[in-house]
């Protein structure tokens, strides 16, 4: 944490009324606020009678480095008091697209948990986005994550004022060029479980998934279940090293198993779309932290527009039971206000029903009900074929989860639009509406930040 160090005394005629406009109020002595020196040094050269506006311009030369941790201490909202500079917010993807992913945190690094240790070659990152893109499923495929591998900045913040030197900011790096793969416990878990839901389908072609799993497990879930369903990504967001949504995960377990996305794509030949969501997207937040907001919507296709596909029943897979009831923007679509003309039955999956009773030294395949026996059973607990006939008696049926007796219900609360205090960021606005710098960690509408000023 930085430790405040008190002020030096104040020079001569320094004091109130003495017509000096601006005044230090503590020193931050971390040597993770680079350039607050500078940014002090820059404001005691000014003459008395500087405008606002050109500290203002020194100070965003700075943001990149000061970003990360901010200006904390430093009375910011006395010297953005004046008429001509606001706060306002943007959409936070506009101003990554605008300004680089990393935008009000350049050279803050991302982190990473279970980082792989097989060979990666960085190169077929490039190939990626191209690998993602569905044969059979493509109307329904958000690019946007795939997309900001190797996005740059469209614009820069304005340059510092005339006579002030701002330090060195980090080079700007892409995406593909800070991702790790990684691997965890828990996606090689998801994995096999799409593997074994996989194998249960792989006769039934009316069928379609929606998984809404936490990221990197989703995509481990697909991974596991892509040889029989077309991966089709819901991701509608990009990475950020303060992001509400740790989505930089879900990009490293998407490297992971590029090659098996890859692999399974020239060899398969069905339809089936599975949707990808991350449960993560709309995660609690609030305004007075020093997080980037990059939560979202899911942008996910209605019942009628699968039925059009030919699409009779729709699996809404989470971890457990404990994730239902369904988020508002899904139950929007899984259970619309209004009767669409043409339906699809949709039923809940929980992985926790998937399992195993067998003991080996290394991962064995997962089983609906945790064995052979009651894997066979799958279709008693949910048959949505009206010709289906059991083959088995249904006393020996695994007893599902609650999640396979979960109803859909439509809820006043849910939406089928993004609200408006999703996904925004916090920026300093010139007079003119040039977006000045990012203004994380925003302290109600007073005008006080506690960090997050960034190029």
């Amino acid at each position: 944490m930085t430790t405040p160090v008190p002020p030096p005394p104040k020079p001569p005629g320094s004091g109130s009324g003495s017509g000096q406009e601006f005044e230090r109020d503590v020193e931050l002595n971390d040597e993770g606020i680079v350039g607050a020196r500078w940014w002090h040094k820059a404001l005691a050269s000014q003459d008395s009678t500087v405008e606002r506006r050109h500290v203002l311009v020194g100070l965003i030369a700075a943001g990149g480095v000061l970003g990360a941790i901010g200006m904390a201490g430093y009375g910011i909202s006395k010297i953005f008091s004046g008429p001509s500079e606001t706060v306002d917010t943007r959409r936070s993807l506009e101003m990554q697209r605008q300004f680089g992913w990393d935008f009000g945190a350049r050279g803050k690094p991302l982190v990473f948990n279970g980082v792989s240790e097989k060979p990666f070659v960085r190169a077929d990152l490039d190939q990626l986005p191209d690998v993602m893109l569905p044969a059979y499923n493509a109307k329904y495929y958000v690019n946007t994550l795939p997309m900001s591998l190797k996005a740059q900045p469209a614009a820069a913040l304005p340059a510092p004022a005339a006579g002030t030197t701002a330090p060195a900011l980090p080079p700007f790096k892409t995406l593909s060029e800070v991702i790790l793969p990684i691997v965890t416990p828990e996606m090689e878990k998801a994995y096999r479980a799409g593997e074994a839901l996989a194998r249960l389908c792989s006769g039934r072609r009316s069928l379609a998934i929606l998984a809404d799993l936490p990221g990197p497990e989703c995509v481990a879930f697909a991974a596991g279940a892509c040889s029989v369903f077309e991966p089709v990504l819901l991701f509608d967001n990009w990475p950020h090293p303060v992001g509400v949504v740790p989505t930089h995960q879900t990009l490293a377990a998407l490297a992971y198993y590029q090659p098996r996305f890859a692999e399974q794509k020239n060899l398969r030949s069905s339809a089936r779309p599975l949707f990808l969501l991350d449960r993560r997207r709309m995660s609690a937040y609030s305004e007075e932290s020093d997080r980037f907001d990059n939560r979202y919507y899911a942008r996910a296709p209605r019942l009628s527009a699968l039925a059009q596909d030919e699409i009779q029943a729709l699996l809404y897979v989470v971890a457990s039971p404990a994730a239902l009831p369904e988020p508002d923007d899904i139950n929007a679509v899984l259970a619309p206000a209004y009767p669409e003309p043409q339906t699809v039955a949709v039923r809940a999956l929980a992985l926790t029903d998937f399992g195993t009773t067998a003991v080996t030294s290394g991962p064995s395949p997962l089983y609906f009900g945790g064995s052979a026996e009651t894997d066979a059973t799958f279709w008693i607990a949910y048959p949505y074929d009206s010709s289906f006939t059991p083959t088995l008696d249904q006393s020996t049926a695994f007893k599902a989860s609650d999640a396979s007796r979960y109803s859909f219900i439509s809820r006043s609360t849910a939406a089928a639009t993004t609200p408006e205090s999703l996904g925004n960021v916090a920026v300093m606005v010139g007079g003119s509406g040039l977006v000045m710098a990012a203004a994380l960690g925003r302290r109600g509408s007073q005008n006080r930040f506690s960090g997050g000023w960034s190029g």
